[in-house]
């Protein structure tokens, strides 16, 4: 699979890149194309950052889990002006570790159990050392936001063959955000969400959709011999939970009056900006294969 893998990978980043030379050929997208160029070689390190430890599994797998919690957690305090490393929130980074770690090893009803048990933890211990109800309220958010959807992503990762299912998941969304920027950048005039996600474009939907529809089926061939027809629903609700996580990730933020979550990355902003999308997506699949 790891030659497969290179080789889309090297496709589709070659057909990005090929996209915004195109487009710098243009006098009025040579300023557009000079800050994609910016974004894409970032994209790399974040394509990495995902692929290197599904890959790996185990105890690698669990280490980037981890992190994305913690990292998470630490961006939702932030954004909500709350110390991150006071005792609520070293709380929940506690707290949410255990779900994340029965994830990973494919025990979703002791998700379930871990994540009920530390919100009850969580809530009796603000009783006793009476911690202020919004302190509490976003450190049990960040249980479920993102603690229980990388709880699942976890778990996708140790179904059969999850190593390619989540790297076909972080693919498809992937190339339908890449895409959506790419093409809202460069053609975009009609907007989607102007107050909600004032950058998203019909143009840009309409290009990240087909991009990522067909990137996605074509990937589910070639890592997972899926045919044709049968990953078109899979794919499809990858396509989906994408713009949920990533609708869902610009409701949080505009309701505080943000743009981005603190900045992890220059010019994409936090790890919940950078991965929303794989994160209601993840878990949609693995209700498909469960469901299957």
């Amino acid at each position: 699979m790891d030659t497969r893998l290179l080789v889309a990978l090297a496709a589709a980043f070659g057909l990005g890149a090929a996209v915004i030379l195109a487009g710098s050929f243009h006098p009025a997208g040579r300023a557009r194309a000079r800050e994609l160029w910016t974004l894409y070689l970032y994209e790399i390190l974040v394509v990495a950052l995902v692929v290197v430890p599904a890959l790996a599994g185990g105890a690698i797998f669990l280490a980037a889990l981890l992190a994305l919690l913690w990292r998470g957690q630490y961006e939702l305090a932030k954004l909500f002006g709350l110390r991150p490393f006071d005792a609520a929130g070293v709380a929940a980074m506690l707290l949410g570790a255990p779900m994340l770690a029965f994830g990973a090893f494919g025990r979703i009803d002791l998700v379930c159990y871990a994540a009920v048990a530390a919100a009850a933890a969580l809530a009796l211990y603000a009783a006793f050392r009476a911690v202020p109800r919004r302190r509490l309220a976003v450190a049990l958010a960040s249980l479920v936001y993102p603690g229980l959807l990388l709880a699942l992503l976890g778990a996708l990762r140790a179904t059969p063959d999850g190593a390619g299912w989540v790297i076909l998941v972080y693919f498809a969304a992937e190339l339908q955000d890449a895409f959506a920027l790419l093409f809202g950048k460069l053609l975009g005039r009609h907007r989607v969400l102007p107050r909600l996600s004032p950058g998203k474009t019909w143009e840009g939907l309409a290009f990240g959709l087909a991009f990522g529809g067909v990137g996605g089926v074509l990937l589910a061939r070639l890592l997972l011999h899926l045919p044709y027809t049968a990953a078109i629903l899979p794919v499809a609700l990858m396509l989906v939970g994408g713009l949920a996580g990533d609708v869902l990730a610009s409701a949080i933020k505009r309701a505080r009056g943000e743009k981005d979550f603190a900045a992890l990355v220059p010019a994409l902003g936090g790890a919940l900006d950078i991965y929303d999308a794989l994160l209601v997506a993840a878990p949609l699949v693995l209700a498909y294969r469960l469901a299957g």
